[in-house]
């Protein structure tokens, strides 16, 4: 797989679902399956935002390694463009959303911050 634009990981910029990531970081994906948070007949949708940079990534990790410590599946997907990040409202980065809304902007949260930030949220 080649990547696409600036990204070394094609796969975060096509949006797929990161279940086997989840499963990879020691859950058990049928496990995941069956427990998928659904807030309003769908599963959580979650964007991390921001252009890339090492405080982005750590953002990345702290929000797999939330959803795995919580054996929550959700669809997390990263927008590294930032002419589509500020269509979503987010002005400075890192920025986690949250089924279309923003969480966390500007920092990197903790895993714990986001695991009762996503908690909440289903």
């Amino acid at each position: 797989m080649q990547p696409v634009g600036n990204s070394q990981r094609p796969w975060v910029e096509k949006g797929i679902v990161y279940a086997l990531t989840a499963a990879v970081l020691g859950a058990p994906l049928g496990r995941l399956f069956q427990n998928l948070t659904l807030k309003e007949g769908r599963a959580m949708k979650i964007l991390i935002a921001g252009p890339g940079c090492p405080r982005c990534q750590e953002t990345e990790q702290n929000v797999f390694n939330a959803c795995a410590e919580l054996d929550l599946a959700a669809d997390i997907s990263h927008v590294y463009n930032p002419n589509e990040y500020s269509k979503l409202g987010v002005n400075t980065t890192p920025a986690v959303l949250v089924d279309g809304k923003v969480a966390v902007s500007g920092r990197v949260p903790t895993v714990d911050e986001l695991k009762k930030l996503l908690s909440g949220a289903g």
